[in-house]
C-alpha cells in the first residue's frame, strides 16, 4: 500500500472515500481510481484482522495450556 498503515489509519481513509464516492462533487473518471483504492484498503484490512484473530487464539491456546497459579 505505499506505506505501513495501521488498520486505524485504513479504516478512516476507507471512511473518506465512501464520503467522497456517496457525494456528488467527483467525476467519473475519480470514481473509479478511488474505488479501487477502496478495494485495497478493504483487502489490508480484512488481512490485518485475520492476523490479529491467529494471533490471539495462540494466546488463548497457551493460556489454556498453562496451569491456574494458585495463591496459598
Amino acid at each position: 500500500m505505499g506505506k505501513d498503515y495501521t488498520i486505524k489509519e485504513a479504516f478512516v481513509e476507507l471512511d473518506k472515500i465512501a464520503s467522497d464516492l456517496e457525494g456528488d462533487n467527483l467525476e467519473i473518471e475519480e470514481m473509479v481510481p478511488k474505488y479501487k483504492r477502496g478495494l485495497e484498503l478493504i483487502q489490508f484490512i480484512k488481512k490485518g484482522l485475520k492476523d490479529i484473530k491467529i494471533e490471539i487464539n495462540k494466546i488463548k491456546e497457551v493460556l489454556a495450556q498453562t496451569e491456574p497459579y494458585v495463591v496459598g
